[in-house]
């Protein structure tokens, strides 16, 4: 079931499916991506267990998680819900139990304020044991015009330093620097033919989306997340901007235990780990 919430700014939807985000209009007009072209037919899909390809070993045992972890597939169920909010959750089940062996409460809360779209993400560990995971967003944005026509404005100095993948999504273990201070252009000649930009070590928590003329599109919030990646699906006008905690495997290394690789979150038993980012649309 999708359901709706709205003020007098935002009217968004979400997804019981996945706890998806499916619409937001600002004053009337889409903001999310809604497929013109055939290339994606997401729009917002939220990351957990893990983000991107990454393989989980825990205790010794490898278990088959599919890209972007398995709660984009899952049914939430909706338990609370007001004009300007919603509040869904997946439990973990016998499904996802073969698939991530911790018994776990997850949910979103979409609200809208004005002309902010707040996400809060809460995961509650049912067990008496450390669980250990990743979360990530991949909301997507609507351009009027080519990407060469935008560039991205970061909250802090940076080093923009990427990491490419290979065509599995894993990181081949280089690095390029693609520039460094507060303004990057986003770089046309990596965001091809749905190649991801894979950004590493981010000082900022907020980057704001720009025409290169000056008109402001959007402002993302993402504290505690040191990642941010760019995607587009094939050269359509659209990007995703997505905060990772984690970043995919790099080749050959994959085989690690779960709660060593970098970025990788611990919640104490019986605990609740709880992050909140933000999205403001102009």
């Amino acid at each position: 079931m999708i359901y709706s919430i709205k003020n007098e700014q935002l009217s968004v939807k979400i997804d019981e499916h996945g706890a998806e985000l499916v619409s937001v209009c600002f004053r009337g007009k889409e903001q999310l991506w809604q497929n013109p072209t055939g290339d994606w037919a997401g729009h917002s899909p939220v990351l957990f267990p893990v983000c991107g390809n990454c393989t989980i070993v825990i205790d010794g045992t490898t278990y088959p998680l599919v890209k972007h972890g398995f709660a984009c597939g899952c049914d939430f169920e909706t338990i609370e819900k007001g004009d300007t909010f919603v509040k869904m959750r997946l439990r973990s089940n016998k499904k996802t139990l073969l698939l991530y062996p911790y018994e776990f409460e997850l949910s979103y809360t979409y609200s809208v304020n004005g002309n902010a779209l707040e996400i809060v993400h809460e995961l509650h560990n049912l067990s008496d044991k450390t669980m250990y995971f990743s979360m990530g967003g991949h909301e997507s944005f609507n351009l009027d015009e080519d990407i060469d026509s935008y560039e991205l404005r970061f909250s802090e100095e940076e080093r923009f330093i990427h990491c490419p993948h290979d065509l599995e999504g894993m990181l081949t273990g280089e690095s390029v620097l693609l520039g460094a201070g507060k303004v990057l252009a986003l770089p046309t000649d990596i965001l091809q033919n749905s190649v991801t930009v894979i950004l590493t070590g981010v000082r900022s928590n907020r980057v704001d989306l720009h025409k290169k003329t000056g008109e402001k599109l959007a402002e993302v919030y993402f504290d505690g997340f040191d990642n941010l990646l760019l995607w587009r699906p094939m050269n359509a006008k659209m990007i995703c901007i997505e905060p990772w905690k984690t970043l995919p495997d790099t080749v050959g290394k994959q085989y690690v235990e779960f709660s060593q690789k970098k970025g990788v979150e611990a919640v104490e038993g019986k605990q609740t780990f709880t992050t909140k980012r933000k999205i403001c649309y102009y």
